[in-house]
């Protein structure tokens, strides 16, 4: 890791609970001017990407912060100690009951790294068993609906901006990355 062009002067916890710390510092910018920083440490995330068919699986889910209802992937948080592949198997079973046979780990990624500290996982889950969807997931997540989108779909949803979400956009590029590398590949294995 390189050396920092900051240095940290001091640094205060503003606020905390289970899934996020407000962090501010009092620090030294790299052009030498002191002032603060703010940030968000946040738990790391999962985002799954149900996949079957030339289609993912998306829900409509509210999202508080923005007072709407957004198009979303199954989404979760990982606490200290859980296992990133089990915690998003779980959250696709309680977001949308789908059970996948096969998982595929696309990496990680942080989503503003600029003012949070926060990274997600992405899985693609595949081989899917899909169960009686039940509106509102967990029990305190607002979810009204889930949906079949095939590829074609999702690009038009991206251009005409149905898809809000940063996260959900991200998990995307990766998705669709691992896809076209994944033809390149099996093409290149039969020259």
């Amino acid at each position: 890791m390189s050396k920092s062009p900051w240095k940290t002067l001091s640094t205060e916890e503003v606020f905390k609970n289970k899934w996020m710390k407000l962090i501010k510092n009092e620090v030294i910018h790299p052009n030498g001017v002191k002032g603060e920083y703010a940030y968000l440490e946040a738990i790391p995330g999962i985002v799954v990407l149900a996949y079957e068919d030339n289609s993912i699986y998306f829900i409509r889910e509210f999202k508080y912060p923005i007072d709407k209802w957004i198009w979303n992937l199954f989404t979760g948080g990982l606490h200290e100690g859980e296992d990133s592949l089990k915690v998003a198997k779980e959250e696709l079973f309680n977001e949308g009951k789908i059970i996948a046979e096969q998982w595929i780990d696309l990496g990680k990624f942080y989503f503003a790294p600029a003012i949070e500290t926060t990274y997600n996982h992405v899985y693609i889950a595949t081989n899917l068993k899909i169960g009686t969807f039940e509106p509102n997931g967990e029990g305190d997540e607002a979810i009204k609906e889930i949906k079949k989108v095939p590829f074609e779909e999702i690009k038009e949803m991206i251009n005409s901006r149905k898809i809000e979400s940063g996260l959900v956009l991200g998990a995307l590029m990766k998705f669709f990355t691992y896809i076209e590398v994944t033809k390149l590949n099996k093409l290149n294995a039969r020259d």
